[in-house]
């Protein structure tokens, strides 16, 4: 079982060995679709032998038994019928299926029409209907559209947005920039899920607007809203126990959660040296009497740059990251290619800084000053244009960063003349 629908761990039969694959999950006895995990073929598996595990390890960390999805659905069923005056809007993420039909559910029983809102709320709602994973009385909903012709104690509104995301429905909500829904005081919003790590403060900002706007907000902090589709440390001892494998690799987690889970193998009893924390791009070999690393492939983050995809390189991610950060100084420099004289005065064209306490044109007047300063001193007989932008590049972020304390990216473009 897991928050997805048709989550599944897979057994596979190799000339070594079984190796048993977890997949995500989590041992919910009481699941809404009532298929339980077949602990029986689990168990049937390890009497046979599996030679190697990998097994989710997200929530490695945490002690005891995850809560049950219909523990959730008591939870949420409570906040209705305390609050059935109100407009209640509910975030939830679009693919927890079980949650979407718990809250249909509970909108039916009160009295109230659902209305979808959300870009892939409302696909993924509409797929799963029609695959009959998800069963609801179709004139029970109303187009988001029409949330205003309704008394707020007969709406509920299943939103997108759990984490935040700029242009998500809930955030546009929040913001006032969403066409036919205002939040008022009348309205209780419940975030029906967690946070996942990095979004704390985006989700933080859309919880203060919602506030700010009057409106009630329950999260998972507050009440048990949400639940997990990953294993707790109970869970997980239990699928070891019942598999029995040789070998150990924990997956699908940071670090610290597959050492934490390592740790419980550990201390159920499987040697240390049977245990593999893998990293990412690690080449294991298995065979029935090693587990060990034999080789790493390329891997990682891999940036697309607009239409094109290949592979973004660090000088130019480092290049936007100065553009971004301290600006762009283009110095264009006109020199005969007779005397290797200036023909004229350079020219310094700047962008995205700002001179703080010194006067523009004094700071702009002495970066000429430095460039024209810097080419006389070059060596023109060579020609070696790439060395004397070098210098000017370099005499003029010394600059910059003495008087303004900033080191914009300076690119000298010279201009031969005859």
């Amino acid at each position: 079982t897991h928050s997805i629908g048709g989550a599944v761990g897979f057994a596979i039969t190799t000339p070594a060995g079984t190796y048993f694959h977890t997949g995500d999950f989590k041992l919910d006895y009481t699941p809404i679709d009532n298929e339980v995990m077949d602990l029986a073929r689990l168990s049937e598996l390890g009497k046979k032998g599996v030679l190697l595990l990998t097994a989710d390890s997200t929530n490695a960390e945490r002690p005891g038994f995850s809560i049950s999805e219909a523990k959730v659905g008591k939870t949420l069923d409570t906040i209705f019928s305390q609050n059935k005056q109100k407009r209640i809007i509910v975030a939830t993420f679009a693919s927890n299926i079980y949650r979407v039909q718990q809250l249909l559910n509970i909108a039916e029983k009160y009295g109230r029409k659902v209305a979808f809102s959300g870009r892939s709320m409302i696909n993924v709602c509409e797929t799963a209907s029609k695959l009959g994973d998800l069963k609801f009385n179709k004139e029970n909903t109303i187009d988001i559209t029409r949330v205003d012709k309704y008394p707020d104690n007969e709406i509920c509104i299943l939103s997108t947005g759990t984490q935040g995301e700029a242009r998500s429905a809930l955030t546009r909500m929040a913001e006032g920039d969403f066409n036919k829904i205002e939040i008022g005081e009348n309205d209780l919003i419940i975030l029906s899920s967690s946070a996942i790590p990095g979004n704390e403060k985006a989700i933080n900002n859309v919880i203060n607007l919602l506030y700010k706007k009057g409106a009630e907000v329950i999260y998972e902090s507050l009440a048990e809203v949400h639940t997990s589709g990953h294993a707790n440390q109970e869970e997980l001892k239990t699928i070891h126990a019942l598999l029995k494998p040789k070998f150990f690799m924990p997956v699908h987690g940071e670090f610290r959660h597959l050492r934490a889970h390592a740790n419980i193998a550990e201390a159920m009893g499987m040697p240390k040296q049977n245990i593999l924390i893998p990293d990412l791009g690690d080449q294991i070999t298995i065979t029935k009497n090693t587990l060990s690393k034999t080789g790493v492939v390329p891997c990682g983050s891999l940036l697309i740059d607009g239409v094109g995809v290949s592979e973004v390189g660090s000088t130019i991610l480092r290049d936007r990251m100065q553009l971004s950060e301290e600006g762009v100084c283009v110095v264009v420099i006109s020199i005969s290619m007779m005397t290797g004289a200036l023909t004229s005065k350079p020219d310094i064209i700047s962008r995205g800084f700002i001179y703080k306490n010194s006067d523009e044109l004094d700071v702009i007047e002495e970066a000429k000053n430095i460039v024209i300063n810097t080419i006389s001193q070059a060596d023109f007989k060579s020609q070696d244009w790439s060395l004397i932008k070098s210098n000017i590049r370099k005499n003029l972020t010394m600059f910059f960063a003495r008087e303004i304390k900033c080191r914009p990216l300076v690119i000298p473009v010279i201009l031969e003349t005859k």
